[in-house]
């Protein structure tokens, strides 16, 4: 069972250091998992907010490995046609490309299923897509120090 979060932005002296004594309560039976986010210089309060919630997304994404499409597709029309292949299946954080595969980074509740359930469709002139789950070991670490909701969305480019 997925437990509720949120990112609170706390302000004023001591405020950090008065926030984390709270860390590990309970409230309502639940225990509390409380982080700080640092200040980055140069950033306003939404921007800080709206960068961590950022690498929050891409550190829960899920991995899948692509194949099967063509090859000489230029690396921008090939993005072009991922994102709008995978754009139902989650909220795509990031693509890197290998030199045999495209990894796609998905994040949201059931993404990865989605996009495994892609696999075999035909691109037509003769490629068909291999989707594969990769295993992502940066999750449980995500999962521990950071606590947001799952339905907080922002597109990611």
């Amino acid at each position: 069972m997925r437990s509720g979060s949120c990112l609170v932005i706390l302000l004023g002296e001591g405020a950090k250091e008065k926030a984390l004594l709270l860390n590990g309560s309970e409230v309502g039976g639940r225990k509390l998992t409380l982080s700080a986010v640092e200040r980055t210089d140069g950033l306003t309060t939404s921007g800080r907010a709206a960068k961590f919630v950022a690498d929050f997304q891409k550190n829960r994404s899920e991995i899948i490995s692509v194949t099967g499409y063509e090859p000489s597709l230029p690396q921008e029309d090939l993005e072009s046609v991922l994102w709008k292949h995978f754009a139902a299946c989650g909220e795509i954080t990031e693509i890197t490309y290998r030199v045999s595969s495209v990894l796609v980074h998905l994040y949201g509740l059931g993404s990865l299923q989605r996009a495994v359930q892609l696999n075999g469709t035909d691109l037509g002139g003769g490629f068909t897509l291999t989707v594969e789950a990769m295993p992502y070991p940066k999750r449980e670490k995500a999962e521990a120090e950071h606590a947001i909701p799952d339905d907080i969305t922002k597109t990611l480019y």
